[in-house]
Order: structure tokens, then sequence, then C-alpha cells
């Protein structure tokens, strides 16, 4: 009897995780994320309200716009395990292609990330070299960037919408 499910597609394990306890989607076992860690969901939600600055280390001729940060950082993210965020090993040029900026600018999307706090580079503990190991940190935890709330995101939102649209919004 032939399955109905089309060819490579994987079987769900048919077991739900209790409410507050994320399965990894190895071996159904709890993988909660280290110290200052976060998972890849809530690293892609928070990033949605962080708002990025541009960087510019100390004696550089460059300076590295905040909306090519966020693309790199969105793009390191899908590289994350879902649920700790951490085992992203993505080479420069794969983070360049994905968020569409050149090669160098990738490079130093990631050297902002690391100053600013939102992403930590790791060490191979696998007994070979992996160069590009990252793991995801929680912004909250970073006094570098601002961290929008929702309403204050909204907020912006409708200013900007109605900047667009030529309206005037009586001070508040």
């Amino acid at each position: 009897m032939q399955s109905t499910q089309p060819r490579g597609a994987r079987k769900s394990p048919g077991r739900r995780a209790a409410p507050g306890i994320r399965l990894a989607a190895t071996g159904g076992v709890a993988v909660e994320p280290r110290d200052g860690g976060i998972s890849q969901t809530d690293f892609l939600r928070e990033l949605k309200h962080v708002r990025m600055p541009d960087y510019r280390p100390d004696a550089a001729r460059w300076t590295i716009r905040g909306r090519t940060i966020k693309a790199v950082a969105r793009e390191l993210a899908d590289y994350a395990h879902w649920s700790s965020g951490e085992g992203m090993h993505p080479s420069l040029a794969a983070l360049a292609l994905g968020a569409q900026v050149d090669y160098r600018s990738a490079a130093r999307a990631v050297e902002a990330l690391a100053a600013l706090g939102l992403i930590e580079r790791t060490e191979d503990t696998r007994g070979y070299p992996q160069p590009n190991g990252y793991r995801l940190l929680n912004p909250h935890l970073s006094d570098r960037v601002t961290v929008l709330t929702p309403a204050q995101f909204r907020e912006a939102a409708d200013a900007l919408y109605d900047k667009a649209k030529g309206r005037r919004r009586p001070p508040a």
C-alpha cells in the first residue's frame, strides 16, 4: 500500500510537548537556551521590535547601516536550532547571499551583531574546527540596542503612515 505523503516528507513523531516545554527536533529531549540565550522563534519575534543603530567601530573608516545588520541577523537566525538558538555555522558567503548584501557587508554585520550583544561566537566542542560558530542572545539583555514594546512599535508605525500620507498628529 502506497503512502499518501509526498516523497521526502517527514512524519510527525506523534507526541506533543506539555505547555511551557519545548521539545528538540531530535529524540524529543527538552532543550532550553543557556544563560542569556534565546530560541530562534523568540529571537525573530524580538528582532522585529529592535531599533537597530548604525554601527561604526572605533578608528574605522566604514559604517554599516542598521537595516543591513538586521537583514543579516534574520538570515543568521535561520541557521539556528529552533529551541536553543545554538548550532549556527553558516559561511559568510551564505549569509551574504541570503541577506542580499556584499560579502564584506555580511562580515561587518556579523561583527556588529557580536559587538551589540545580539550574538555570541562559540567554540566547537566536537573536536574539529568550526570557525563560524554563533549563538543567539536575548536582545533585552543588550544595553546597546533599543527594543520597542508592541505599543511603541504600533505608535512608530502609525507615525510613519501619517507622515507618508501628509497628516499631522497633534502633540500628546
